[in-house]
Protein backbone atom coordinates (compact mmCIF):
# COMPACT_ATOMS: atom_id res chain seq x y z
CA UNK A 1 0.00 0.00 0.00
CA UNK A 2 2.20 2.87 -1.22
CA UNK A 3 1.95 6.12 0.58
CA UNK A 4 2.71 9.70 -0.30
CA UNK A 5 -0.76 10.17 -1.74
CA UNK A 6 -1.22 13.58 -0.17
CA UNK A 7 1.94 15.56 -0.74
CA UNK A 8 0.77 18.60 1.18
CA UNK A 9 -2.19 19.64 3.31
CA UNK A 10 -5.12 19.98 1.03
CA UNK A 11 -6.70 23.40 0.83
CA UNK A 12 -10.34 23.36 -0.11
CA UNK A 13 -11.09 25.64 -3.02
CA UNK A 14 -13.48 28.39 -1.96
CA UNK A 15 -16.34 27.17 -4.11
CA UNK A 16 -15.62 23.56 -3.17
CA UNK A 17 -15.87 24.07 0.57
CA UNK A 18 -19.18 23.43 2.28
CA UNK A 19 -19.29 26.87 3.92
CA UNK A 20 -18.91 28.75 0.63
CA UNK A 21 -21.47 26.52 -1.08
CA UNK A 22 -23.94 27.31 1.66
CA UNK A 23 -23.35 31.06 1.27
CA UNK A 24 -24.01 30.87 -2.48
CA UNK A 25 -27.15 28.79 -1.96
CA UNK A 26 -28.48 31.17 0.72
CA UNK A 27 -28.00 34.15 -1.61
CA UNK A 28 -29.63 32.47 -4.61
CA UNK A 29 -32.50 31.09 -2.51
CA UNK A 30 -33.34 34.61 -1.35
CA UNK A 31 -33.43 35.74 -4.98
CA UNK A 32 -35.77 32.88 -5.87
CA UNK A 33 -38.17 33.72 -3.03
CA UNK A 34 -38.04 37.39 -4.03
CA UNK A 35 -38.93 36.39 -7.59
CA UNK A 36 -41.77 34.17 -6.39
CA UNK A 37 -43.14 36.96 -4.17
CA UNK A 38 -42.91 39.50 -7.00
CA UNK A 39 -44.65 37.04 -9.32
CA UNK A 40 -47.44 36.49 -6.78
CA UNK A 41 -47.97 40.26 -6.60
CA UNK A 42 -48.08 40.42 -10.42
CA UNK A 43 -50.63 37.58 -10.52
CA UNK A 44 -52.90 39.35 -8.02
CA UNK A 45 -52.68 42.58 -10.00
CA UNK A 46 -53.55 40.88 -13.32
CA UNK A 47 -56.32 38.52 -12.21
CA UNK A 48 -59.02 40.43 -14.15
CA UNK A 49 -57.06 40.12 -17.42
CA UNK A 50 -56.37 36.39 -17.35
CA UNK A 51 -55.38 34.81 -20.67
CA UNK A 52 -53.13 32.02 -21.93
CA UNK A 53 -49.98 34.00 -21.16
CA UNK A 54 -51.22 34.64 -17.63
CA UNK A 55 -51.84 30.91 -17.16
CA UNK A 56 -48.34 29.97 -18.34
CA UNK A 57 -46.76 32.61 -16.12
CA UNK A 58 -48.77 31.38 -13.12
CA UNK A 59 -47.65 27.79 -13.72
CA UNK A 60 -44.00 28.84 -14.00
CA UNK A 61 -44.16 31.00 -10.87
CA UNK A 62 -45.77 28.12 -8.96
CA UNK A 63 -42.97 25.86 -10.22
CA UNK A 64 -40.43 28.44 -9.03
CA UNK A 65 -41.94 28.45 -5.53
CA UNK A 66 -42.20 24.66 -5.31
CA UNK A 67 -38.72 24.13 -6.72
CA UNK A 68 -37.24 26.63 -4.29
CA UNK A 69 -39.00 24.88 -1.43
CA UNK A 70 -37.67 21.47 -2.57
CA UNK A 71 -34.10 22.76 -2.88
CA UNK A 72 -34.34 24.43 0.54
CA UNK A 73 -35.56 21.18 2.11
CA UNK A 74 -32.71 19.32 0.43
CA UNK A 75 -30.20 21.80 1.83
CA UNK A 76 -31.75 21.50 5.28
CA UNK A 77 -31.62 17.70 5.14
CA UNK A 78 -28.13 17.32 3.62
CA UNK A 79 -26.61 20.71 4.40
CA UNK A 80 -23.36 19.32 5.85
CA UNK A 81 -22.38 17.25 2.80
CA UNK A 82 -20.48 19.27 0.15
CA UNK A 83 -21.03 16.60 -2.52
CA UNK A 84 -24.82 16.77 -2.04
CA UNK A 85 -24.69 20.57 -1.97
CA UNK A 86 -22.85 20.58 -5.29
CA UNK A 87 -25.44 18.25 -6.81
CA UNK A 88 -28.29 20.42 -5.50
CA UNK A 89 -26.46 23.47 -6.81
CA UNK A 90 -26.23 22.04 -10.32
CA UNK A 91 -29.91 21.06 -10.23
CA UNK A 92 -30.80 24.55 -8.99
CA UNK A 93 -28.73 26.19 -11.74
CA UNK A 94 -30.53 24.22 -14.46
CA UNK A 95 -33.88 24.81 -12.74
CA UNK A 96 -33.30 28.58 -12.63
CA UNK A 97 -32.36 28.64 -16.30
CA UNK A 98 -35.50 26.76 -17.33
CA UNK A 99 -37.88 28.85 -15.19
CA UNK A 100 -36.35 32.20 -16.18
CA UNK A 101 -36.33 31.24 -19.87
CA UNK A 102 -39.98 30.21 -19.67
CA UNK A 103 -40.99 33.47 -17.97
CA UNK A 104 -39.08 35.58 -20.48
CA UNK A 105 -40.59 33.63 -23.38
CA UNK A 106 -44.13 34.05 -22.02
CA UNK A 107 -43.99 37.64 -20.75
CA UNK A 108 -41.39 39.52 -22.79
CA UNK A 109 -43.87 40.52 -25.55
CA UNK A 110 -45.86 42.39 -22.86
CA UNK A 111 -43.13 43.17 -20.34
CA UNK A 112 -39.78 43.47 -22.18
CA UNK A 113 -38.00 44.41 -18.95
CA UNK A 114 -38.29 40.84 -17.69
CA UNK A 115 -35.53 39.90 -20.13
CA UNK A 116 -33.10 41.55 -17.72
CA UNK A 117 -33.75 38.84 -15.16
CA UNK A 118 -32.40 36.15 -17.48
CA UNK A 119 -29.77 38.39 -19.03
CA UNK A 120 -28.14 39.28 -15.70
CA UNK A 121 -29.10 36.72 -13.07
CA UNK A 122 -28.19 33.50 -14.88
CA UNK A 123 -24.61 34.59 -15.84
CA UNK A 124 -24.10 35.95 -12.31
CA UNK A 125 -25.29 32.66 -10.83
CA UNK A 126 -22.96 30.78 -13.16
CA UNK A 127 -20.06 32.96 -12.02
CA UNK A 128 -20.84 32.45 -8.35
CA UNK A 129 -21.16 28.71 -8.71
CA UNK A 130 -18.47 27.86 -11.27
CA UNK A 131 -16.36 31.00 -11.59
CA UNK A 132 -15.46 32.35 -15.03
CA UNK A 133 -16.22 29.08 -16.80
CA UNK A 134 -19.75 29.02 -15.41
CA UNK A 135 -20.28 32.67 -16.30
CA UNK A 136 -19.23 32.14 -19.93
CA UNK A 137 -21.32 28.96 -20.26
CA UNK A 138 -24.39 30.75 -18.91
CA UNK A 139 -23.77 33.68 -21.25
CA UNK A 140 -23.59 31.33 -24.23
CA UNK A 141 -26.86 29.68 -23.18
CA UNK A 142 -28.50 33.10 -22.77
CA UNK A 143 -27.25 34.13 -26.20
CA UNK A 144 -28.75 31.06 -27.87
CA UNK A 145 -32.04 31.57 -26.04
CA UNK A 146 -32.33 35.18 -27.12
CA UNK A 147 -31.84 34.21 -30.76
CA UNK A 148 -34.94 32.02 -30.50
CA UNK A 149 -36.75 34.61 -28.40
CA UNK A 150 -35.96 37.36 -30.92
CA UNK A 151 -37.33 35.28 -33.78
CA UNK A 152 -40.44 34.55 -31.66
CA UNK A 153 -41.09 38.24 -31.02
CA UNK A 154 -40.49 39.06 -34.68
CA UNK A 155 -43.16 36.52 -35.68
CA UNK A 156 -45.62 37.94 -33.14
CA UNK A 157 -45.07 41.50 -34.38
CA UNK A 158 -44.75 40.61 -38.08
CA UNK A 159 -41.37 42.31 -38.04
CA UNK A 160 -37.71 41.43 -38.54
CA UNK A 161 -35.12 40.14 -36.15
CA UNK A 162 -33.83 43.03 -33.96
CA UNK A 163 -30.08 42.48 -34.32
CA UNK A 164 -29.19 45.64 -32.35
CA UNK A 165 -31.31 44.54 -29.39
CA UNK A 166 -29.83 41.05 -29.53
CA UNK A 167 -26.26 42.35 -29.67
CA UNK A 168 -26.87 44.70 -26.76
CA UNK A 169 -28.41 41.98 -24.58
CA UNK A 170 -25.72 39.38 -25.25
CA UNK A 171 -22.88 41.90 -24.99
CA UNK A 172 -24.13 43.22 -21.67
CA UNK A 173 -24.64 39.70 -20.33
CA UNK A 174 -21.10 38.76 -21.36
CA UNK A 175 -19.65 41.89 -19.74
CA UNK A 176 -21.50 41.28 -16.48
CA UNK A 177 -20.55 37.60 -16.49
CA UNK A 178 -16.90 38.36 -17.13
CA UNK A 179 -16.79 40.99 -14.39
CA UNK A 180 -18.51 38.81 -11.79
CA UNK A 181 -16.45 35.78 -12.78
CA UNK A 182 -13.22 37.75 -12.44
CA UNK A 183 -14.28 39.12 -9.06
CA UNK A 184 -15.27 35.64 -7.90
CA UNK A 185 -11.92 34.21 -8.96
CA UNK A 186 -10.07 37.03 -7.21
CA UNK A 187 -12.16 36.43 -4.09
CA UNK A 188 -11.36 32.72 -4.24
CA UNK A 189 -7.63 33.41 -4.54
CA UNK A 190 -7.74 35.77 -1.56
CA UNK A 191 -9.76 33.25 0.43
CA UNK A 192 -7.21 30.56 -0.36
CA UNK A 193 -4.29 32.80 0.55
CA UNK A 194 -5.88 33.75 3.87
CA UNK A 195 -6.67 30.11 4.60
CA UNK A 196 -3.11 29.05 3.84
CA UNK A 197 -1.81 31.86 6.00
CA UNK A 198 -4.03 30.89 8.92
CA UNK A 199 -2.91 27.25 8.61
CA UNK A 200 0.72 28.34 8.53
CA UNK A 201 0.28 30.54 11.61
CA UNK A 202 -1.45 27.70 13.46
CA UNK A 203 1.37 25.33 12.47
CA UNK A 204 4.00 27.76 13.74
CA UNK A 205 2.17 28.25 17.04
CA UNK A 206 1.84 24.50 17.52
CA UNK A 207 5.46 23.96 16.52
CA UNK A 208 6.68 26.49 19.08
CA UNK A 209 4.53 24.98 21.84
CA UNK A 210 5.41 21.33 21.29
CA UNK A 211 9.08 22.06 20.53
CA UNK A 212 9.44 23.91 23.81
CA UNK A 213 7.81 20.98 25.60
CA UNK A 214 9.96 18.41 23.80
CA UNK A 215 13.22 20.26 24.49
CA UNK A 216 12.41 20.88 28.15
CA UNK A 217 12.59 17.19 29.11
CA UNK A 218 16.08 16.42 27.77
CA UNK A 219 17.41 19.76 29.00
CA UNK A 220 16.07 19.06 32.49
CA UNK A 221 17.72 15.64 32.47
CA UNK A 222 21.03 17.04 31.22
CA UNK A 223 20.96 19.86 33.79
CA UNK A 224 20.23 17.43 36.61
CA UNK A 225 22.99 15.09 35.48
CA UNK A 226 25.47 17.96 35.23
CA UNK A 227 24.59 19.07 38.76
CA UNK A 228 25.05 15.50 40.04
CA UNK A 229 28.39 15.18 38.26
CA UNK A 230 29.61 18.43 39.81
CA UNK A 231 28.66 17.16 43.25
CA UNK A 232 30.77 14.03 42.60
CA UNK A 233 33.76 15.84 41.20
CA UNK A 234 36.00 14.23 43.81
CA UNK A 235 35.98 11.01 41.78
CA UNK A 236 33.72 8.95 44.05
CA UNK A 237 30.87 6.82 42.74
CA UNK A 238 32.49 6.19 39.35
CA UNK A 239 29.77 3.70 38.21
CA UNK A 240 27.09 6.27 38.92
CA UNK A 241 29.05 8.89 37.00
CA UNK A 242 29.22 6.55 34.03
CA UNK A 243 25.45 6.12 34.09
CA UNK A 244 24.92 9.88 34.27
CA UNK A 245 27.34 10.53 31.43
CA UNK A 246 25.60 7.88 29.33
CA UNK A 247 22.26 9.55 29.99
CA UNK A 248 23.67 12.97 29.08
CA UNK A 249 25.01 11.50 25.85
CA UNK A 250 21.65 9.93 24.94
CA UNK A 251 19.66 13.06 25.70
CA UNK A 252 22.14 15.20 23.77
CA UNK A 253 21.79 12.93 20.74
CA UNK A 254 18.01 13.14 21.07
CA UNK A 255 18.17 16.94 21.07
CA UNK A 256 20.48 16.81 18.08
CA UNK A 257 18.01 14.69 16.12
CA UNK A 258 15.16 17.01 17.11
CA UNK A 259 17.09 20.00 15.80
CA UNK A 260 18.00 18.03 12.67
CA UNK A 261 14.31 17.25 12.02
CA UNK A 262 13.42 20.92 12.38
CA UNK A 263 16.25 21.95 10.07
CA UNK A 264 15.36 19.36 7.44
CA UNK A 265 11.68 20.33 7.62
CA UNK A 266 12.60 23.93 6.83
CA UNK A 267 14.86 22.78 3.99
CA UNK A 268 12.21 20.46 2.57
CA UNK A 269 9.63 23.24 2.51
CA UNK A 270 12.06 25.49 0.63
CA UNK A 271 13.38 22.67 -1.61
CA UNK A 272 16.83 23.23 -0.13
CA UNK A 273 17.77 19.65 0.80
CA UNK A 274 20.99 18.38 -0.79
CA UNK A 275 22.08 14.74 -0.83
CA UNK A 276 25.66 13.54 -0.35
CA UNK A 277 25.94 9.95 -1.49
CA UNK A 278 28.97 7.95 -0.36
CA UNK A 279 29.98 4.34 0.06
CA UNK A 280 29.22 3.25 3.62
CA UNK A 281 28.67 0.06 5.54
CA UNK A 282 24.94 -0.27 6.07
CA UNK A 283 25.50 -1.71 9.53
CA UNK A 284 27.10 1.52 10.74
CA UNK A 285 24.16 3.56 9.44
CA UNK A 286 21.66 1.38 11.29
CA UNK A 287 23.75 1.42 14.45
CA UNK A 288 23.74 5.22 14.37
CA UNK A 289 19.93 5.27 14.02
CA UNK A 290 19.48 2.77 16.85
CA UNK A 291 21.79 4.71 19.18
CA UNK A 292 20.13 8.09 18.59
CA UNK A 293 16.68 6.58 19.21
CA UNK A 294 17.79 4.85 22.41
CA UNK A 295 16.50 7.60 24.72
CA UNK A 296 12.91 6.63 23.79
CA UNK A 297 13.43 2.89 23.99
CA UNK A 298 12.34 2.19 27.54
CA UNK A 299 11.67 -1.54 28.04
CA UNK A 300 11.16 -2.42 24.38
CA UNK A 301 12.90 -5.43 22.89
CA UNK A 302 14.88 -4.51 19.78
CA UNK A 303 15.79 -6.99 17.06
CA UNK A 304 18.12 -5.96 14.24
CA UNK A 305 18.57 -8.11 11.13
CA UNK A 306 21.21 -6.74 8.77
CA UNK A 307 22.57 -8.14 5.53
CA UNK A 308 26.29 -7.35 5.20
CA UNK A 309 26.04 -4.62 2.57
CA UNK A 310 28.19 -1.77 1.33
CA UNK A 311 25.84 0.90 -0.09
CA UNK A 312 26.22 4.19 -1.91
CA UNK A 313 23.70 6.35 -0.06
CA UNK A 314 23.40 9.55 1.92
CA UNK A 315 24.31 8.02 5.26
CA UNK A 316 23.07 10.84 7.50
CA UNK A 317 19.68 11.11 5.74
CA UNK A 318 19.21 7.34 5.75
CA UNK A 319 20.06 7.22 9.46
CA UNK A 320 17.60 10.04 10.08
CA UNK A 321 14.84 8.12 8.28
CA UNK A 322 15.51 4.99 10.34
CA UNK A 323 15.84 6.95 13.58
CA UNK A 324 12.43 8.55 13.10
CA UNK A 325 10.75 5.23 12.28
CA UNK A 326 12.38 3.42 15.22
CA UNK A 327 11.57 6.22 17.65
CA UNK A 328 8.00 6.30 16.33
CA UNK A 329 7.69 2.56 17.00
CA UNK A 330 8.95 3.04 20.56
CA UNK A 331 6.50 5.86 21.25
CA UNK A 332 3.35 4.23 19.90
CA UNK A 333 3.71 0.64 21.12
CA UNK A 334 3.39 -0.88 24.61
CA UNK A 335 6.41 -1.38 26.84
CA UNK A 336 8.13 -4.80 26.54
CA UNK A 337 6.82 -5.22 22.99
CA UNK A 338 9.27 -5.92 20.17
CA UNK A 339 10.57 -3.54 17.53
CA UNK A 340 12.34 -5.10 14.55
CA UNK A 341 14.72 -3.40 12.13
CA UNK A 342 15.81 -5.18 8.95
CA UNK A 343 17.85 -4.30 5.89
CA UNK A 344 18.40 -6.23 2.66
CA UNK A 345 18.82 -5.88 -1.07
CA UNK A 346 15.84 -6.76 -3.28
CA UNK A 347 15.74 -6.46 -7.07
CA UNK A 348 18.44 -3.82 -7.13
CA UNK A 349 16.91 -1.70 -4.36
CA UNK A 350 17.94 -1.20 -0.76
CA UNK A 351 15.02 -2.30 1.41
CA UNK A 352 14.73 -1.06 5.00
CA UNK A 353 12.00 -2.30 7.34
CA UNK A 354 10.89 -1.15 10.77
CA UNK A 355 8.17 -3.32 12.32
CA UNK A 356 6.45 -3.40 15.70
CA UNK A 357 3.95 -5.46 17.67
CA UNK A 358 1.61 -2.58 18.48
CA UNK A 359 -2.12 -2.20 17.91
CA UNK A 360 -1.84 -1.06 14.30
CA UNK A 361 -2.88 2.15 12.56
CA UNK A 362 -6.45 2.87 11.37
CA UNK A 363 -6.64 2.80 7.57
CA UNK A 364 -8.25 6.24 7.45
CA UNK A 365 -5.20 7.69 9.23
CA UNK A 366 -2.58 6.46 6.73
CA UNK A 367 -2.17 9.72 4.83
CA UNK A 368 -2.51 12.00 7.88
CA UNK A 369 0.44 10.30 9.57
CA UNK A 370 2.81 11.62 6.93
CA UNK A 371 1.65 15.22 7.23
CA UNK A 372 3.22 17.73 9.62
CA UNK A 373 1.81 17.27 13.13
CA UNK A 374 0.12 14.01 12.13
CA UNK A 375 -0.86 11.85 15.08
CA UNK A 376 -2.19 8.35 15.65
CA UNK A 377 -5.71 8.37 17.07
CA UNK A 378 -5.75 6.88 20.54
CA UNK A 379 -1.99 7.22 21.06
CA UNK A 380 -0.79 6.82 24.61
CA UNK A 381 0.18 9.78 26.73
CA UNK A 382 3.86 8.93 26.41
CA UNK A 383 3.72 9.61 22.68
CA UNK A 384 5.71 12.81 22.78
CA UNK A 385 7.28 14.66 19.89
CA UNK A 386 6.55 17.58 17.64
CA UNK A 387 4.74 15.54 15.00
CA UNK A 388 7.11 16.00 12.06
CA UNK A 389 9.07 12.74 12.24
CA UNK A 390 7.06 10.78 9.66
CA UNK A 391 6.67 13.88 7.49
CA UNK A 392 10.47 14.11 7.36
CA UNK A 393 10.64 10.38 6.56
CA UNK A 394 8.25 10.64 3.63
CA UNK A 395 9.77 13.77 2.15
CA UNK A 396 13.36 12.51 2.49
CA UNK A 397 12.41 9.22 0.84
CA UNK A 398 10.82 11.17 -2.02
CA UNK A 399 13.90 13.38 -2.40
CA UNK A 400 16.08 10.25 -2.48
CA UNK A 401 13.91 8.80 -5.26
CA UNK A 402 12.41 6.04 -3.12
CA UNK A 403 8.99 5.03 -1.87
CA UNK A 404 7.25 3.92 1.34
CA UNK A 405 4.91 1.01 1.96
CA UNK A 406 2.85 0.79 5.12
CA UNK A 407 1.34 -2.49 6.27
CA UNK A 408 -0.74 -2.41 9.44
CA UNK A 409 -3.07 -4.74 11.33
CA UNK A 410 -4.15 -5.37 14.90
CA UNK A 411 -0.93 -7.37 15.33
CA UNK A 412 1.43 -4.55 14.44
CA UNK A 413 2.72 -2.12 11.83
CA UNK A 414 5.53 -2.40 9.30
CA UNK A 415 7.10 0.54 7.46
CA UNK A 416 9.09 -0.56 4.40
CA UNK A 417 11.43 1.87 2.65
CA UNK A 418 12.66 1.20 -0.90
CA UNK A 419 15.70 3.27 -1.89
CA UNK A 420 17.57 3.15 -5.20
CA UNK A 421 21.22 2.48 -4.39
CA UNK A 422 24.36 0.87 -5.66
CA UNK A 423 24.97 -2.09 -3.36
CA UNK A 424 27.87 -4.49 -2.87
CA UNK A 425 27.48 -7.60 -0.69
CA UNK A 426 30.14 -8.21 1.94
CA UNK A 427 31.13 -11.26 3.93
CA UNK A 428 28.25 -12.28 6.23
CA UNK A 429 28.94 -11.20 9.76
CA UNK A 430 26.10 -11.59 12.20
CA UNK A 431 22.42 -11.58 13.00
CA UNK A 432 21.70 -10.21 16.44
CA UNK A 433 19.06 -9.41 18.99
CA UNK A 434 20.49 -6.14 20.22
CA UNK A 435 20.83 -5.59 23.93
CA UNK A 436 19.76 -2.27 25.39
CA UNK A 437 19.00 -0.36 28.58
CA UNK A 438 15.71 -2.17 29.30
CA UNK A 439 15.77 -4.91 31.98
CA UNK A 440 13.98 -7.44 29.80
CA UNK A 441 16.56 -7.88 27.01
CA UNK A 442 18.04 -11.23 26.12
CA UNK A 443 21.33 -11.19 24.26
CA UNK A 444 21.60 -13.34 21.20
CA UNK A 445 24.40 -13.37 18.68
CA UNK A 446 24.77 -15.88 15.88
CA UNK A 447 28.11 -15.55 14.15
CA UNK A 448 28.64 -16.43 10.52
CA UNK A 449 25.00 -16.44 9.43
CA UNK A 450 24.59 -15.91 5.70
CA UNK A 451 22.18 -13.39 4.23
Amino acid sequence: MPLGRSACPRRERAIGGGLELQRVEHWITRLRWFGAASGAAWIMANLPDRDETFTWATVLLAALALGTLAISLGRWRFGTKPSVLRLLGLAGFVFDGVVLSGLVWALSPRRPEIAWALMLLLPVEGALRYRLGGALAATAAVGLFFVAEGVHIADLNDGGFDLVRYGFIVGLAAAVAGLVGSLARHSEERYGALRDQSIAVADVERLLAVTAHEIRGPLTAITGAAHALRSKADGSARPERAVLLSMVSRQSRHLGMLVEDLLVTAQLRSDGVTLRSEWVELESVIEQAVETAASKRGDHHLEVFIEPLLCKIDASRTAQILHNLIENAYKYTPERSTVRVAAKILEGELVLEVADDGNGIPVERDDALFEPFGRIVGASSKAEGIGIGLYVVRRLVEVMGGRIDLSSSLKGTTFTIYLPSEVVSQEPSRLSLVEGPGPYEQGLQAEGLSS
